[in-house]
């Protein structure tokens, strides 16, 4: 009885539902309506991304290098002003002109120069004694490769002065002769050229008693009879006067032969003083000065006295271009470091170097000055193949070799 009841009452729910979905169907059921989604209201930042400030604005204009070092300039310049002064050695022909034309540094930049000029093989051990003594009074030295590397670098005198230079006119090597900076320390930081002196045969002559310089085409020449005791020179053994030895060792056509036979067949006679060598030239004791008489020949040439030390040629072996007394070196522990500093760039600047370059008359190693005072037998022959002496890989070893040389040969007979 119970299962009768329940099957019909399932009976009866099942037919009200088929009539309830026969009363309300559609043959073609209609699309649900889509919600319109409503957007979600839009945060408000408290602060912008952490990489967002990183990020450079567009269109930022590129920091202007010369803006940097004029800066750097100034700022130097002032530190050297509060020195206010600068002790500086100027040896050679720098030595007796640099006077004439430093008020112009001084007054333009108000430092004062205080220098002493002379000898480097008197200087040299002055300033060796001074610092045995804990005394450091030198910031600036112009002179020679010698006292510079075989006595003053390997006593620790100096410092490189390379790190020192940042002015970028001198600093652009294709300013400068051969495209390049001259150093003629083997490290190549510690002493700079400035001069570059072309000449022509390093002989200089009594115009009176030598009329025809053109009948010596060769340094060979030399070794006729006709020359033997009719030769002054510098003793080639002392500072001041190895860069000519070292010439005529390194060039391949003359070498050691050219020098031993000059020393010991033609009995020159020596002396320590340029200025007295040109004396007795111009006095007519001798026909030929050699081994660095230039100088003090021109400054007789101007008084008016029969001599020269302009050659009309070349000769055939070629010539050589020293920088002579024309390196620049700087002390360690100066006493004037900014104004050390600051000497030294400007002294290879263009103003700088045409100051030095009227001070000494040879002409300077920059290509992009005037020649006004250089003298005519300074001035480089331009595409001329010079033996630039004392920047060869080597080179102390090598002038050493050229002067051991060159004191046997003058021992050999008796000087």
């Amino acid at each position: 009885m119970k299962w009768t009841k329940l099957i019909s009452l399932m009976m009866v729910g099942l037919t009200g539902a088929l009539l309830l979905a026969a009363c309300g169907s559609d043959p073609t059921p209609t699309p649900r309506p889509t919600a319109t989604p409503t957007p979600a209201p839009e945060a408000t930042p408290t602060s912008a991304p952490a990489a967002a400030t990183a990020i450079p604005p567009k269109n930022t204009p590129t920091p202007d290098p010369m803006v940097a070092f004029e800066a750097e300039k100034a700022a130097l310049l002032k530190a050297a002003q509060e020195e206010g002064e600068l002790q500086a050695f100027f040896c050679c022909g720098l030595g007796t002109g640099m006077g004439d034309v430093i008020g112009e540094f001084e007054d333009k930049y108000d430092i004062e120069v205080t220098f002493s000029g002379g000898s480097s093989r008197e200087q040299a051990p002055k300033v060796l004694a001074e610092r045995e003594a804990g005394r450091y009074t030198l910031d600036f030295w112009s002179g020679g490769l010698n006292p510079a590397i075989p006595t003053l670098l390997p006593n620790g005198v100096l410092t490189p002065l390379k790190p020192l230079l940042f002015f970028p006119e001198v600093l652009d090597e294709s300013l400068w002769y051969q495209d390049r900076l001259h150093w003629f320390d083997e490290g190549k930081e510690y002493v700079l050229g400035w001069t570059g002196s072309g000449g022509t045969t390093g002989i200089d002559y009594n115009t009176e008693l030598l009329t025809d310089p053109t009948i010596i085409q060769s340094n060979w020449d030399l070794l006729d009879p006709f020359w033997k005791g009719k030769i002054i020179a510098r003793d080639p053994r002392e500072v001041g006067t190895s860069s000519t030895t070292a010439y005529y060792w390194m060039n391949e056509e003359l070498g050691p032969d050219f020098l031993w036979r000059f020393w010991t067949e033609m009995d020159v006679t020596l002396t320590s003083s340029a200025r007295q060598a040109a004396e007795q030239l111009a006095l007519g004791k001798y026909y030929l000065c050699m081994w660095s008489c230039g100088r003090d020949v021109r400054n007789l040439k101007r008084e008016g006295q029969p001599v020269e030390d302009v050659f009309p040629h070349l000769l055939k072996e070629g010539a050589s271009m020293s920088p002579g007394g024309g390196t620049i070196y700087v002390m360690d522990s100066p006493p004037n470091p900014n104004a050390q500093k600051f000497f030294a760039n400007w002294f290879f600047s263009r103003e700088g170097q045409m100051l030095a370059q009227r001070a000494s008359e040879a002409q300077s190693l920059r290509n992009d000055i005037p020649l006004d005072g250089v003298e005519p037998s300074a001035i480089r022959v331009p595409d001329y193949p010079y033996l630039v002496i004392g920047s060869q890989e080597g080179y102390t070893e090598t002038l050493e070799e050229a002067m051991e040389h060159t004191r046997n040969a003058l021992a050999s007979v008796g000087k």
